[in-house]
C-alpha cells in the first residue's frame, strides 16, 4: 500500500514511489491516478483511497546515459542467482565476481562481473572459473532493461492493482 507503481504517458512501467509522491505528484497535476487500493487517506478537507498506480500526463526523453552499473543492478540482472551453483540468495549474502580477475587485467565492467555466493567466491579465489574448475552458467552482458525495474517488481509480490501494468510477469 506504501508503493504505488508509475507509468509513462503510454501505460508503461517506469519507476515505482512513495504514495506521498504519487499524491504530490497528483495535486500539482501531473499525474493521473489509474488504479487504487481500498485503504483510504484522508486530510481535513478531503478523503480518498490510497493511489496504487499513476500514469504521467506528459512525455519526457529519458537521458541516454546507460543502464547505471551497480551492484544491485548486476543482481537483478542474475536473478539473484549464484552464477556458478545457480543457486538463488538474498542480496546480502551474495557478492560479485571479477570472471577475469583484476590482478590479472579484469575489468569491473558489465561483461566481468558476476553475481556469486560467498561459498563459489571464495573456491573461485584469484582464479579464471576454468582454472578453479567451474563454469559460468551464463555469459555476463551488459542488459538491455532496466534491472532495478525487475528487482522492484519481483522481489516483493506484486500488487493485484499492477498486474495488468506489469506484463513481464
Amino acid at each position: 500500500m506504501d508503493q504505488v507503481l508509475l507509468l509513462n504517458k503510454n501505460y508503461e512501467p517506469i519507476s515505482v514511489i512513495g504514495w506521498k509522491r504519487a499524491i504530490c505528484l497528483f495535486s500539482l497535476e501531473k499525474v493521473e491516478v489509474v488504479k487504487t487500493y481500498e485503504e483510504e487517506v484522508a486530510s481535513p478537507k478531503i478523503k480518498f483511497n490510497f493511489p496504487a498506480v499513476v500514469r504521467l500526463l506528459h512525455s519526457f526523453k529519458r537521458p541516454h546515459s546507460g543502464i547505471k552499473f551497480t551492484k544491485r543492478n548486476i543482481f537483478a540482472r542474475d536473478k539473484w542467482l549464484c552464477q556458478y551453483c545457480y543457486q538463488e540468495f538474498d542480496p546480502c549474502n551474495l557478492t560479485i565476481d571479477h570472471v577475469i580477475p583484476k590482478s590479472r587485467g579484469g575489468k569491473t565492467e558489465w561483461d566481468n562481473i558476476v553475481s556469486c555466493c560467498k561459498v563459489c567466491n571464495n573456491k573461485k579465489g584469484n582464479k579464471t572459473p576454468q582454472e578453479a574448475g567451474m563454469k559460468l552458467k551464463k555469459i555476463p552482458t551488459v542488459p538491455s532493461w532496466i534491472p532495478i525495474m525487475r528487482f522492484l517488481l519481483s522481489r516483493k509480490s506484486i500488487p493485484v492493482e499492477w498486474k495488468e501494468f506489469c506484463y513481464f510477469y
